[in-house]
């Protein structure tokens, strides 16, 4: 039986993993991203308009505790607080409006199943680090803040 970690580790892991990330280029020093580019052949000299993640990690960063809210049963307490990382590396830099936009509005939510609450996960705060423009060796990196919102047993 998975656990409620494994759970959020999930669907933090599949949110990114199905989402695409357009590769961003530099032609003439003018930032466009790949659908601004037009269609061309398979050529493997030239990368795909689409990129998937290179790497996806989600670890939990912090919790708290206390009593319920709602019940209010004596002596026990409950998750209050729940903050996850979710830190994504790509081979290419590539532009995240399009994921963080579709994740913003609607949470990403895991359902209640037997003694788990429902969690939606909420997105807090991104931290990005770009290549340079010209001659990249690496690709884009963002590291996002999530909240995990937990709903009373």
């Amino acid at each position: 039986m998975s656990t409620l970690t494994d759970d959020i580790h999930k669907k933090l892991r599949d949110a990114v993993l199905d989402a695409d990330f357009p590769i961003v280029r530099y032609p003439n020093g003018v930032r466009t991203t790949s659908e601004d580019v037009p269609a061309s052949p398979p050529d493997p000299e030239i990368p795909a308009t689409l990129v998937a993640p290179a790497t996806v990690l989600a670890k939990p960063l912090s919790s708290t505790w206390e009593r319920p809210i709602v019940n209010r049963r004596r002596g026990f307490i409950e998750r209050a607080t729940w903050r996850w990382e979710l830190i994504v590396e790509f081979s290419r830099e590539v532009d995240l409006e399009a994921f963080e936009t579709a994740n913003m509005n609607t949470p990403l939510r895991i359902p209640r199943s037997g003694l788990k609450p429902q969690v939606d996960l909420i997105l807090e705060e991104a931290e990005y680090r770009h290549p340079p423009e010209q001659q990249a060796a690496g690709g884009t990196r963002v590291v996002y803040r999530v909240r995990a919102e937990l709903s009373p047993l």
